[in-house]
């Protein structure tokens, strides 16, 4: 599950990258927005879930 979780993570980051690269500011805050979810569902999933 952690490895699962690792790897949306590093694949949404490299999209923040990208697209931070591109200057992009109208894409920008929703890959961030997307970045930010993926660690909030894995704390959700792995560390306050009982």
């Amino acid at each position: 599950m952690l490895s699962q979780m690792a790897e949306i993570l590093e694949k949404n980051a490299a999209e923040v990258e990208r697209v931070a690269r591109e200057r992009d500011v109208l894409r920008l805050p929703r890959a961030a927005g997307e970045l930010s979810s993926s660690c909030a569902g894995c704390h959700l999933t792995l560390r306050w879930a009982r």
